[in-house]
């Protein structure tokens, strides 16, 4: 009697909640090679990572410019304390991010393992670009987080953009300019500077929002005789298209994994 009535009492759940002692770490370094990666950012994470006394093993892929590293925490790890660890993670990874070459994005983390995908919609189309692909797939997106119930919506296989600048020597010698002219030329153009000290009458004071100043265009307002500008002058405008070709392609680079196991192990 007292069994049958505790089955008609036991927990349903379609979707149950469960704890995964997996996070991932990511980091990216722009115009890296993969040892590059690998020695300055990818080791260096491992290493501080080690400190863990609940860390069971690492598991890193290094491509040139990204690395991910997968942290695995042991089975006997108490559920409650998962979340608490994930902080210790995030500050002793944070701790060195003065150690890493200036240009590293990141490391960014991701320990949402616990989402779960009810569909998976998969979207082609002939004569469409991945570009004009990606905006329609971004449009059903949003439709689909419009609707009662919907918490979360991930686009995968997604390949990023990259456009490529190739120079002609021969054309920007004759041109009296170096390469990295044409990129500060071109870095410059979307550039934004405070605006700098807003004085009326007998009072100075700084404003309390900074308005954005593009410096690639040229600013119209008068100034006095031996005042000094507070932008600087217009960047000189890049070559034309006969001094270098321009080239969109997909990423794509090599790929180097490991798995690491922590010193008790």
């Amino acid at each position: 009697m007292a069994g049958a009535l505790s089955y008609t009492r036991l927990g349903r759940q379609e979707d149950p909640s469960f704890t995964i002692k997996s996070m991932i770490v990511q980091a990216s370094w722009p115009g890296a090679t993969v040892e590059e990666m690998t020695n300055q950012v990818t080791d260096r994470i491992e290493r501080k990572l080690q400190e863990l006394d609940t860390l069971d093993f690492t598991k890193s892929y290094t491509t040139s410019g990204q690395t991910t590293v997968f942290v695995n925490l042991k089975d006997d790890t108490p559920g409650r304390d998962i979340r608490d660890i994930w902080v210790q993670v995030r500050n002793k990874v944070n701790d060195i991010r003065a150690d890493f070459p200036a240009s590293v994005q990141g490391p960014f983390f991701n320990d949402q393992f616990g989402d779960v995908f009810g569909n998976i919609y998969a979207l082609t189309a002939d004569g469409l670009s991945f570009r004009q692909l990606r905006d329609y797939a971004e449009q059903a997106r949003a439709q689909i987080l419009k609707l009662p119930g919907a918490g979360k919506v991930e686009l995968l296989g997604v390949q990023d953009e990259v456009v490529h600048l190739n120079f002609s020597t021969r054309h920007i010698a004759g041109l009296g300019i170096d390469q990295q002219a044409v990129l500060t030329s071109l870095q410059q153009q979307n550039a934004v500077a405070p605006s700098g000290v807003v004085q009326a009458g007998p009072e100075t004071g700084e404003p309390q929002g900074e308005r954005p100043v593009h410096l690639g265009r040229k600013p119209a307002r008068r100034q006095h005789p031996g005042q000094r500008p507070l932008l600087p002058a217009e960047p000189t405008s890049p070559p034309s298209r006969a001094a270098m070709s321009i080239r969109r392609s997909r990423c794509s680079a090599s790929t180097a994994s490991r798995r690491s196991a922590s010193p008790s192990a």
